[in-house]
């Protein structure tokens, strides 16, 4: 649960700091997408095993379809409203995004999935 609070901290600082540095725009996008691909590939290994999907969105026993789509959606969204986003302010949805998937990454390791699953 610490590692949770210092990434949502971190997450949290950079949101607020409004950075215009294009370095840490840059890093804050690819450090969220990297995490929702984590995400992705915990969720793919979870569903397989026929656990419920706590997210609503995909429904409680989604196919790896409905994850998949889910996936590449949430990663198209971050990427867009990053390109649209005034310089100041690039790094607000990438920061959020890493705090909750910080905390999913979180609960699903505790359930015993490894930060990195493999496919079969």
């Amino acid at each position: 649960m610490r590692r949770v609070a210092v990434a949502v901290a971190v997450a949290v600082a950079v949101a607020l700091g409004g950075c215009a540095n294009a370095h840490v725009n840059h890093a804050t996008l690819i450090a969220s997408t990297a995490m929702l691909a984590v995400d992705w590939g915990q969720t793919r290994e979870m569903t397989g095993r026929g656990w419920t999907e706590q997210n609503p969105l995909m429904g409680e026993h989604p196919p790896g379809h409905v994850v998949d789509m889910y996936f590449m959606s949430m990663a198209a969204l971050n990427a867009i409203v990053y390109l649209v986003m005034p310089d100041r302010w690039k790094s607000v949805l990438p920061a959020g995004v890493i705090g909750m998937q910080a905390v999913a990454i979180d609960r699903n390791m505790s359930y015993g999935v490894s930060l990195l699953p493999l496919p079969h």
